[in-house]
């Protein structure tokens, strides 16, 4: 730890933390750069020889050999053009109808982008009831109505032809179970690794310059330098030393503070499990300093930061435990301070950086320049969270210092 200068008196703690180096080589990166230009798409035959060696689909496959199951390919959909007129929507069907959804599909509308109609018969073939894509078709409609579509004529929009893709049932029932299946029971929900594999692959195998996909490959690149290696929560290596799975997290702060969250994490407990506290501690730390002006180098800047992190590692052992004993300590503070609010769970990010500033006010310099305002927070009328820490770990231990 840096020497304190003589007219300062010592801090009390000098057990501070230190990361361990671990080999990131054996953790298995989804999105490595090198792995991604080499890639080559897989065949469909590849892919159901692997497959087909999965215990899971080998059970699914063996049960409905046993019922004796056979699916009848007459049934599955077609597509065929036809006149957007013999769409029909009913709303019970679907979602109500989001104007601005639409809205937004239409002012950056891609044409290649653009959903075929997903759509059932109706009992009298003349029309087709639409089970989803009822946006994209609404969309479809505006724009042949108001002469967007080349070589369609606005008076006679309803004769333009779309795809569509028609399952051949008439059963009103059975819309609405092709809506459910299409939109929740038989979908798979994007996670926000999904959203950040496909952007980063898309720079990184497919060069592409689009703002949001530089973004995420910049932000990868952050993450890798720093030895924290994004993955899903599928990973087979999820929760060990070099991972990182909590990627909506990554999106929430600008690429040089989430450089110096993942940084500091490093220099400070690599070798553990990334807790999610990380971001919140340390996103607001850099960035309230940075709109101070305050700076964060040098060797005064190096003594806070290692006081800072005693302190965690007295009071708390280790990140996973700040943020439990932060959000307990939030709970009872809340519970006290505003008796008539149902809800006390901790909804802000900045609380485990205001509990540490809290202690650091009480040992170190009251007046450095390192507190943040954030020490001020969780504070109403007589009631100050600190008085909810731990009574042993953190008030007595202070008070003892």
């Amino acid at each position: 730890m840096a020497k304190l200068s003589p007219t300062k008196k010592s801090f009390p703690w000098t057990d501070v933390p230190q990361g361990q180096v671990i080999d990131i080589s054996k953790i298995k990166n989804p999105l490595d750069a090198k792995r991604l230009k080499s890639a080559k798409p897989k065949t469909l035959a590849q892919s159901v020889a692997e497959l087909e060696k999965n215990p899971i689909i080998q059970n699914m496959l063996n049960d409905l050999k046993k019922k004796k199951k056979k699916f009848d390919p007459s049934k599955i959909g077609a597509v065929k053009k036809q006149k957007i007129g013999r769409a029909t929507i009913l709303e019970e069907t679907q979602r109500l109808v989001i104007v601005k959804h639409i809205a937004d599909i239409g002012a950056n509308c891609q044409e290649e982008l653009l959903s075929p109609a997903f759509a059932t018969i109706s009992a009298d073939g003349k029309s087709n009831p639409l089970f989803d894509t009822q946006h994209g078709m609404n969309l479809v409609g505006l724009f042949a109505k108001h002469g967007l579509w080349q070589g369609v004529d606005p008076a006679k929009w309803e004769d333009f032809e779309f795809p569509f893709f028609v399952i051949n049932n008439s059963d009103v029932a059975f819309a609405n179970e092709a809506a459910f299946h299409r939109n929740g029971k038989g979908q798979k929900k994007w996670t926000a690794f999904d959203f950040h594999r496909i952007k980063v692959a898309g720079v990184r195998q497919h060069k592409s310059t689009e703002k949001d996909y530089v973004d995420a490959e910049k932000r990868q690149t952050i993450c890798e330098k720093n030895e924290a290696i994004p993955i899903p929560a599928s990973h087979s290596q999820k929760g060990k030393a070099g991972t990182l799975d909590r990627i909506d997290a990554v999106y929430n702060w600008s690429h040089k503070t989430l450089d110096f969250i993942l940084a500091t994490h490093k220099k400070y407990w690599h070798g553990t499990k990334i807790d999610s506290a990380v971001f919140g501690l340390y996103g607001h730390l850099h960035d309230n300093l940075k709109k101070n002006n305050i700076p964060m180098s040098g060797p005064q800047w190096n003594e806070f930061l290692d006081n800072f992190h005693a302190i965690i590692k007295k009071c708390f052992t280790d990140l996973a435990s700040l943020r439990t004993e932060t959000e307990n300590a939030h709970v009872a503070w809340h519970s006290v301070a505003y008796p008539n609010v149902k809800d006390h769970k901790l909804k802000s990010t900045n609380c485990a950086l205001a509990i540490v500033m809290k202690i650091y006010q009480r040992l170190g310099d009251p007046n450095s320049q390192y507190i943040t305002n954030d020490v001020n927070d969780f504070k109403y009328i007589n009631e100050d969270i600190y008085d909810y820490l731990d009574p042993v770990d953190v008030i007595n231990a202070v008070k003892n210092a």
